[in-house]
Order: structure tokens, then C-alpha cells, then sequence
């Protein structure tokens, strides 16, 4: 289905029936609830701006699915088909489908990991703030150093994940994207297909997903050694957890070589 037909289908549907709700009512009596065909859209970035409506669960391939509905009083199910456009049938093979949906899953993915990161990030430089806010009158200055050099290289990380500086949608216009707008719309840009994904398609998120990768790599490295050695070293507390550091490295493709910084704080 072309975007601009489905648009069409949902504004006349909506005339007819008003808006879909998000969830399903709980009020006595006949309750409608349509499926706009999407698994689950990823976690949000509270504040976040896009210049569109923002990044959406991709549409599920035709195929044979399970309504499941869960209540105080147990469990309904019932089996649902997804079919393929009628207009494709000549046009789109399975196979053409499966891939399609591949891309779109990957994408999807990756823009959950994105986000939950940058929403980590975000996170933790609250509490930095907030800690540092607190022992600013002891005089600590070790403290003080340590705690301003983690916030700028997490500060440096969330800068390359999402346009620090958009306040509004426009303003995609005046900063350039970072890697969370530029998922966004290449995950549109799929969307909008009901074919193979071409070889540049595939190209351009094997590069996203690349420098993606290595952001991600950075975070997760100042996340566990440089908080490690702040917990050992500045408050002097020993529930840094070297081995889980040594995992979360070496599952990210580090090589990990001598001790930990945190092990000789």
C-alpha cells in the first residue's frame, strides 16, 4: 500500500468511526479498538522533536498472528490473518517481504537501543549534577574533577546521538542531524516501501548502524570504568563490579588488555 493511499484510508476511517484509541477501553459494553498494524513503537526520548510525528513500530508482515487480551477474570485469544495487498500480489514475493521486514526490524532496534541510551545518558548526568550540587560547599576538588570530566565525555556521547539543540521541529533546519534524526527518516523512507530494500538501502544501515555501534561502544566504556573508578576511587565504595566491566567490553568487541583503572584506584 502506497503512503498516501493509507493516509487516505485512515482519514476516512477516522470520519467514520473517530479517532483509534491507543489502548483498549475499559467501560461496559461493546468496545472498538483498531490495530494500526505496528508492533510496539520504540521508547521515547522525553522532549525529543522530529519533523515528522517521530519513530513508529514498523507494519508487520502478512501472516498468522494471536489476539491475546488479558483480564482480572483470565486469558482470550483469538487467531488473526494479515494479508498481503491485493495490488502487490503480482508485484512483491514472500521473499522480497522477509526482507523488508528485516531491514525494518533492525532499524526499529536500533532506534530502541538509541533511544533507551541517550535516556540513559540523560539519566545519569542528572544525578551527577544533582550529587555534585550537593558536595559543592565540602571543597572537594577531587570530587569536583572527577565528576565534571564523566559528565562531559557522557555529554560528548549524547551530542552525537541526537540534536542537543532542536527545540522545535524547524530546527532541523538550523543544526544538522545527529544519528537519532537520521534514523528517523530512514526508517520513514522504508516504511513508505512495500519491496526488497535496494543495495544502497542496506549500505546506508550497515553506516548507521556502524557509528551507532561505536557511540554506543564509547558509553557503555564510560559508563562502567570511568563510574567504576569514580565509585573506588572518590566514594571510596567497593560495589563496582569489574568482571560484568571486563563482559559489557569485551561484548562490544573491545580487547580487553592488563587490570581495570577501577581495580587500581
Amino acid at each position: 500500500m502506497k503512503p498516501a493511499d493509507a493516509l487516505l484510508i485512515a482519514a476516512v476511517r477516522e470520519a467514520l468511526y473517530g479517532p483509534p484509541a491507543e489502548l483498549l477501553p475499559d467501560t461496559a459494553g461493546m468496545n472498538r479498538f483498531a490495530w494500526d498494524l505496528r508492533v510496539e513503537d520504540p521508547v521515547q526520548i522525553p522532549g525529543a522533536f522530529y519533523a515528522d510525528e517521530g519513530p513508529r513500530g514498523p507494519v508487520v508482515n502478512p501472516g498468522s498472528y494471536t489476539i491475546r487480551m488479558t483480564t482480572p477474570y483470565g486469558v482470550q485469544s483469538a487467531p488473526l490473518e494479515v494479508v498481503l495487498d491485493p495490488r502487490l500480489a503480482d508485484t512483491v514475493a514472500a521473499a522480497d517481504m522477509a526482507a523488508h521486514w528485516d531491514l525494518a526490524r533492525k532499524i526499529n532496534e536500533d532506534v530502541e537501543t538509541l533511544h533507551r541510551t541517550v535516556n540513559q545518558i540523560r539519566g545519569s548526568r542528572a544525578q551527577i549534577t544533582s550529587l555534585h550540587e550537593v558536595s559543592s560547599g565540602s571543597g572537594s576538588k577531587t570530587y569536583a574533577a572527577a565528576s565534571a570530566g564523566l559528565e562531559r565525555k557522557m555529554a560528548a556521547i549524547e551530542e552525537q546521538l541526537i540534536q542537543v539543540n532542536m527545540k522545535a521541529s524547524e530546527d532541523n533546519l538550523r543544526y544538522p542531524n545527529r544519528l537519532n534524526e537520521q534514523y528517523d527518516t530512514f526508517s520513514a523512507v522504508v516504511d513508505g516501501d512495500d519491496v526488497r530494500p535496494s543495495q544502497s538501502q542496506q549500505q546506508v544501515f550497515t553506516e548507521l548502524h556502524q557509528r551507532f555501534g561505536d557511540q554506543r561502544v564509547r558509553h557503555r566504556e564510560t559508563r562502567c570504568w570511568s563510574g567504576c573508578r569514580y565509585r573506588r576511587g572518590i566514594l571510596r565504595r567497593q560495589d563496582c563490579d569489574v568482571a560484568e566491566c571486563q563482559r559489557e567490553r569485551a561484548g562490544d568487541g573491545f580487547q580487553v588488555h592488563g587490570s581495570p583503572p577501577c581495580e587500581s584506584s
